[in-house]
C-alpha cells in the first residue's frame, strides 16, 4: 500500500514536470510566432508609411510614377522575400496587391492575435485588424527553410461582408 502510494506520487511527479516542459515549450514556440508577426506588422507599417511620403514627393513633382511604383514595389519584395514562403506561387503579381493607406493598415500596437490554431508544421493565425476593427485576417504561418514563413492570408471578415485572399 505504501509502495503504491510512493509510485503513484512518483508517476505523478513525471507526469507534472514532463506536462510543464510541454507547456512551456508551447509558450516559447508561441511567443516566437507572436514576434514574427509583430515584426511583420512592423516592416508593412514602416512601408506604408514610407509609400506616403513618396506620394507626397510624387505629388510636389519630386519623383515621377515610374520611380514611385518601382521604389514602393521593391521595398514590397524585399518585405515578402524575408517574411513570405518562395515554395508557392502567387496568385496575382506584387503590383496587383500593392496596396497602402493612411494610416496604415497594418499596426502592431493595435492588431488583435483572437486565435491561433497549431498545425503539423505551423499555425494558423487569426487577427482583427484594430483600427476600428474593419478586418478579420486568417494569417497561415509555417515553419519552412529554418524559419517562420507565411504562406497564406485570407481576410475573413470586412466591412462589405466580403472574404478576399493574400497578403
Amino acid at each position: 500500500s505504501c509502495y503504491k502510494e510512493k509510485v503513484w506520487q512518483l508517476i505523478y511527479e513525471v507526469l507534472s514536470v514532463k506536462m510543464l516542459k510541454s507547456i512551456k515549450q508551447q509558450a516559447n514556440e508561441y511567443a516566437e510566432l507572436l514576434a514574427f508577426l509583430e515584426s511583420f506588422w512592423t516592416a508593412m507599417n514602416d512601408w506604408e508609411q514610407h509609400c506616403n511620403i513618396l506620394d507626397g514627393m510624387f505629388e510636389a513633382g519630386e519623383l515621377t510614377m515610374k520611380e514611385l511604383k518601382s521604389q514602393i514595389l521593391s521595398e514590397l519584395k524585399t518585405i515578402f522575400s524575408q517574411y513570405c514562403s518562395s515554395t508557392k506561387k502567387p496568385r496575382r503579381s506584387i503590383g496587383a496587391i500593392c496596396t497602402y493607406s493612411s494610416p496604415p493598415d497594418y499596426d502592431p500596437k493595435v492588431d488583435i492575435v483572437e486565435l491561433i490554431t497549431s498545425r503539423k508544421n505551423g499555425y494558423d493565425v487569426e487577427v482583427r485588424n484594430g483600427a476600428g476593427f474593419k478586418f478579420l485576417f486568417r494569417y497561415y504561418i509555417r515553419f519552412v527553410e529554418g524559419k517562420y514563413q507565411f504562406v497564406d492570408k485570407r481576410t475573413l471578415l470586412t466591412d462589405d461582408g466580403n472574404s478576399h485572399r493574400g497578403l
